[in-house]
């Protein structure tokens, strides 16, 4: 039910997250996979926190990256919404290429 758009589409058109990023496949991913993963996160919040703490003033910080995870419906469904606001932005800013 999580990959099915239709279905997400019919019930809650604007919930999800997106990560803009290629992850594994949802039918491969198992409440195992999904425990590392936020283990794996814990752990390297937990780095980077103490790497950014310790950052010179002027330099840049590190930036926190979460493992990823497979897209569901609600993921594709808020990337098709955002496209869609991107459209209509450039669509009013340039009405020649709309």
């Amino acid at each position: 039910m999580a990959d099915d758009d239709e279905l997400h589409d019919a019930r809650a058109p604007a919930a999800g997250r997106g990560s803009g990023r290629r992850g594994p496949a949802l039918e491969s991913w198992s409440a195992l996979d999904e425990l590392r993963a936020d283990l794996a996160d814990g752990f390297n919040l937990v780095q980077h926190a103490i790497v950014a703490v310790n950052t010179p003033k002027g330099k840049p910080r590190p930036k926190f990256t979460p493992a990823r995870r497979p897209k569901t419906a609600a993921d594709r469904a808020l990337r098709r919404q955002q496209l869609q606001v991107h459209e209509e932005i450039v669509a009013a800013v340039l009405p020649s290429r709309g």
